[in-house]
């Protein structure tokens, strides 16, 4: 009941901010200076500086909000709104701008239909530059999503590539709630680090520890010199860390732990130990996908100094180089008591497995990508319409001075295909602005981590595309329409 409720008050809200304006410049407006447009649009031009300049303020104000150091994720919300308001606001200008471009190439040989047609959006740019503005947003809301998925999907992709370095990962059966109380047994252990099959193996142990009274998630790890690539790192502490991680007092922490715990490489956590509080010194700050609250990793044997736990929770087998996966694995399962289950994963299968998991789960933004084309598709369409059904004088006075329904037709499909183009290269800037924003800005505050941001052409020509495709869909029947109106029809007066 309540999300009724809020799409409903939505819904209301924005259509009475939305009407607001317009019914305000209505009330205003002088009865004899209605039905003149060109009055109108030399108000409209005169407003377009004052709504440029107002545009570039709620720019830089929004993005100022998204990039404020604070965790707060309204702030980023309402930021990136206000930024998406100001970049329509400065639409116009940029319509005149690439329609100047447009204009100069028709000169060099497509006549006066050619530049009837860049003209026509022109004249009317109080009511076409709304249309593109709305095509816009819409188009730039599916690049900026599709490159933060891209982008996404590609860093987990190499995190999964980079942290999965051992061979072999054995762990017991467990649901993702009770994995840290399930281990291996120490018989099993003893087992398979006596096959002359490993050259190196290494042990994780998962619990959690009280850290500014917020229950943090650790790992405590011991791993072979071969597995220290296993993480990519943002920020360490210097080239020897590893030696000092293995020997003194100190810890990993992801980059999440760092966002929300406002710490830094240098800094000291006080962590509660079965010898009472311990001190521990941060030497890394690593990136890491598994834990939007954040992920502590200490050196196995400070686990067994302070807490006094020598327990497994998974196991890495390091492979000799000409030995067999297939092989080593037989031998393992030969190895598994009847008292316990293991699971037994290579780290081909996991990587596989995970980039399959993130795909079903991002597979929900393919059908938001339809329903933004199809808000698009309707908002131009409702634009467009409105827009020739006004032109109807304008549109007769051409087919009473020779123009044929054909070239009417094509005059308005050439026109709205223009808006489209418009519109979809006006998306690609602000487009990327809202990948930047949602994966430096939204991202990092919800998650607490980020990614670089990496995008194909692909992405730009399917959104040009998109908007394309929209507006010639949404001109189609305005075009027959206005074709098949008779000049008198069109021309006559009230």
């Amino acid at each position: 009941v309540f999300s009724l409720s809020k799409g409903v008050g939505l819904g209301i809200g924005a259509t009475f901010i939305a009407s607001s304006l317009p019914a305000w410049y209505a009330s205003q407006a002088l009865p004899k200076k209605i039905d003149t447009r060109s009055l109108q649009e030399e108000r409209y031009y005169l407003q377009m500086k004052k709504g440029s300049l107002v545009g570039m303020l709620m720019t830089g104000l929004g993005s100022l909000l998204l990039f404020l150091p604070m965790v707060d994720l309204w702030v980023s919300y309402a930021g990136l709104f206000i930024a998406m308001v100001g970049c329509a606001l400065l639409v116009p200008v940029g319509t005149m701008f690439l329609l100047y471009l447009v204009k100069m190439f028709l000169k060099q040989g497509t006549g006066t239909f050619g530049l009837m047609v860049v003209r026509g959006v022109q004249a009317d740019l109080s009511r076409t530059s709304v249309a593109i503005a709305a095509l816009m947003i819409a188009i730039a809301a599916t690049i900026g999503l599709e490159i933060m998925i891209q982008s996404f999907r590609a860093a987990v992709a190499q995190w999964v590539n980079i942290s999965l370095q051992a061979d072999i990962y054995l762990s017991p059966p467990a649901l993702v709630s009770n994995r840290d109380q399930v281990f291996l047994q120490k018989s099993f252990i003893d087992k398979v680090t006596t096959l002359s099959d490993i050259a190196e193996f290494g042990k994780y142990r998962r619990f959690s520890v009280n850290l500014n009274k917020q229950s943090i998630p650790v790992v405590a790890l011991q791993i072979p010199q071969r597995g220290w690539g296993a993480f990519h790192f943002k920020d360490i502490i210097s080239d020897d860390f590893w030696n000092d991680f293995k020997q003194n007092d100190t810890v990993l922490i992801s980059e999440a732990l760092a966002f929300r715990q406002s710490l830094q490489v240098g800094d000291k956590v006080e962590l509660q130990t079965q010898q009472g509080v311990n001190s521990f010194q941060i030497s890394g700050i690593f990136y890491d996908y598994s834990s939007a609250q954040g992920l502590l990793m200490m050196s196995y044997q400070n686990l067994e100094k302070y807490w006094h736990d020598s327990r497994v929770n998974s196991f890495a087998l390091y492979l000799k180089n000409d030995q067999s996966l297939e092989d080593v694995l037989i031998q393992l399962r030969q190895l598994v008591e009847p008292s316990q289950q293991v699971w037994m994963n290579s780290n081909h299968k996991l990587r596989e497995q995970t980039l399959i998991v993130f795909d079903r789960t991002f597979a929900i933004t393919q059908v938001l990508r339809i329903l933004i084309a199809g808000v698009a598709f309707v908002g131009v369409f409702s634009a467009l319409m409105a827009l020739q059904l006004e032109r109807q004088k304008e549109l007769g006075t051409l087919r009473a001075l020779g123009l044929t329904p054909r070239q009417l037709a094509g005059l308005v499909s050439l026109q709205c295909l223009l808006m489209g183009l418009i519109a979809g290269v006006i998306a690609i800037p602000v487009g990327i602005f809202q990948a930047f924003a949602l994966i430096f800005a939204i991202n990092q505050r919800s998650f607490g981590w980020t990614f670089p941001m990496m995008f194909s052409s692909n992405i730009f020509i399917q959104g040009v595309c998109l908007a394309l495709i929209a507006s010639v869909l949404a001109g189609i029947y305005p075009s027959i329409k206005m074709g098949n109106t008779l000049p008198t029809a069109a021309l006559r007066e009230e």
